[in-house]
């Protein structure tokens, strides 16, 4: 699949989302083409080090899983942040 294609990747609490879609003309509403959510270790106590660990390697995760459906690089990306 060669199609042009955006993502959206969405980071929140315990989880982290990413949704490709594409945009026709013509279409009225964008098509999913692949979305994944992985949920990622929530801490008791903060440690930004380990946060920050947990959140890369979740980004990698639904990174790679996408790869794998929608093949090729999105034209624009957008991060939600909750």
């Amino acid at each position: 699949m060669s199609a042009k294609f955006d993502l959206i990747l969405d980071l929140r609490s315990g989880s982290i989302g990413v949704c490709a879609y594409a945009r026709e003309k013509r279409a009225k509403v964008p098509t999913c083409l692949f979305a994944t959510r992985v949920r990622i270790p929530l801490q008791r106590e903060f440690d930004s080090e380990r946060g920050l660990g947990n959140l890369a390697a979740g980004i990698k995760n639904v990174f790679e899983t996408l790869r794998k459906h929608v093949p090729g690089h999105p034209r624009t990306l957008a991060v939600i942040i909750g």
